[in-house]
């Protein structure tokens, strides 16, 4: 089957769930197609604001906890809009199943997104700390599945 994951990272923090991650390793061993989509690259609004965050809370942790600084290179921008950039991957793709591994500060962000794609009638399942931390709200969601 293939599987797509959706990584809805508004904010364009830099990391990816671990979970995530092994979710994916576990399906490709189990014989999937899993491809796998971040966000981080949409939104010149929302990239650069987050940039500024990031710059502000990474001095202050290399402050407190004496760490060397990092210089992570800049994210580059997408040229496209999520919606447009999504929809081709479903598109062409043809997953059998979309999962979401959303934290509760991109959770509106996810649920935008859900709204773009549950109309390809491709079951959605939402995993990570918003699901964990508030179920009700999660599958509350339409387009959820699971």
């Amino acid at each position: 089957m293939n599987i797509l994951l959706i990584h809805p990272n508004r904010y364009a923090q830099r990391y990816v769930s671990v979970g995530i991650g092994m979710i994916s390793a576990v399906l490709k061993a189990a014989g999937h197609n899993v491809m796998f989509f971040d966000t981080s690259r949409y939104g010149e609004d929302m990239l650069d604001s987050a940039a500024n965050a990031l710059n502000r809370q990474t001095g202050r942790m290399e402050e407190v906890l004496q760490f060397v600084p990092v210089k992570l290179p800049p994210i580059r921008r997408a040229k496209e809009s999520v919606s447009n950039s999504l929809n081709d991957i479903i598109r062409s793709f043809k997953p059998g199943l979309i999962g979401l591994s959303v934290t509760s500060s991109d959770f509106a962000y996810a649920v935008s997104i859900i709204e773009q794609i549950k109309h390809y009638r491709v079951p959605i399942i939402i995993g990570g700390a918003q699901a964990i931390a508030s179920p009700i709200e999660t599958l509350s969601v339409d387009g959820v599945d699971m």
